[in-house]
């Protein structure tokens, strides 16, 4: 992920930065970097598979728990109204 980002991640605590994490996660979870399986393959018109999800990036290391707080984030930011 260094070279996407155009960051040294081996030789300095850079991937810690909060705003850096973030960009590496969503784009490994996109693109399938971790494990092989992507977030379309869980979530897509077809399918919302929260638990199953887990996968993307640590197995199925509390599943059920991260499914719970992905499902109240979700509906969450469902609620919020933006105006402009």
């Amino acid at each position: 992920m260094g070279s996407v980002f155009g960051v040294d991640l081996t030789s300095s605590a850079k991937a810690a930065d909060a705003a850096l994490a973030a960009k590496i996660m969503l784009r490994g979870m996109i693109e399938g970097r971790f494990t092989g399986r992507k977030l379309s393959g869980y979530f897509n018109d077809a399918r919302a598979d929260w638990r199953g999800a887990r996968r993307i990036i640590n197995g199925l290391d509390r599943a059920q728990e991260i499914a719970a707080y992905g499902r109240k984030f979700h509906a969450a930011i469902g609620q919020v109204r933006v105006s402009a």
